[in-house]
C-alpha cells in the first residue's frame, strides 16, 4: 500500500505558519490521525480511495497569532470546517455566512486549531497564498529549503518509523547480509 500524504494546500499553509512564526511550538501540531481517528471517520486518516491523502491539519495555539490564522483560513474557499476552542466553522452549500457555533466534541481543541479541506482535487492541490497580506514571493532558496523539509518528512516515515517500509526493507537487508558473512 503506498504511504499516506498531506494534501498540497495543506503543506502550503503549514509552510506559510512556520514562515510567519518561526519559533512557535508544534507540539499539538499533527496531520496523521492517531488509533482513535482510525477508528472513525476523521479528515486526519488517509482517503486511501484518493491516494492516500490526509485532508487535515492541526497547529498548535502557542507562539501563534491564533486570530489571524483563523481569519486566514475560515471562509476560505478550499475549507471544509475550523474548530477551535469548543467552537466549530463550516462552510455552506448555501452561500451563508460561516457561523461559529458550539462544539462538543471529545477534544475541546482548545490546544490547537483543526483545519479540514474540502473532499476535491482543487481544495486538495490549490498552493495559492492562506494569508491575503503575506504578498511576499518565496525566493528560490526558500522553495528549495521547503521541498528538502518535506522530503526529509517523507523519508523519516519511510525509514525510521516503526510502520515505514523502509524499516522492513532494511531489516530484511540485514538478514541478508548477516547470513552472508
Amino acid at each position: 500500500m503506498a504511504d499516506w500524504y498531506l494534501a498540497a494546500s495543506l503543506v502550503a499553509l503549514r509552510t506559510e505558519i512556520n514562515r510567519r512564526w518561526p519559533d512557535r511550538d508544534k507540539a499539538s501540531d499533527g496531520a496523521l490521525g492517531d488509533a482513535s481517528h482510525a477508528a472513525r471517520p476523521s479528515d486526519h486518516n488517509p482517503d486511501w480511495d484518493a491516494g492516500g491523502v490526509v485532508r487535515a491539519i492541526d497547529v498548535d495555539k502557542d507562539g501563534i497569532d491564533v486570530q489571524e490564522l483563523l481569519d486566514a483560513v475560515v471562509r476560505d474557499p478550499r475549507v471544509a470546517y475550523v474548530i477551535w476552542n469548543r467552537r466549530i466553522a463550516s462552510a455552506t452549500d448555501d452561500g451563508q455566512p460561516w457561523d461559529w457555533e458550539p462544539y462538543n466534541g471529545t477534544n475541546p481543541h482548545d490546544k490547537h486549531v483543526h483545519i479540514s479541506i474540502k473532499h476535491t482535487k482543487a481544495a486538495e492541490t490549490d498552493t495559492t497564498r492562506w494569508f491575503e497580506e503575506d504578498d511576499m514571493p518565496y525566493t528560490e532558496t526558500q522553495l528549495r529549503a521547503m521541498m528538502q523539509a518535506e522530503i526529509e518528512e517523507y523519508m523519516k516515515r519511510f525509514w525510521v518509523e516503526p510502520t515505514g517500509t523502509g524499516t522492513a526493507i532494511r531489516a530484511q537487508l540485514d538478514r541478508i547480509e548477516a547470513n552472508q558473512s
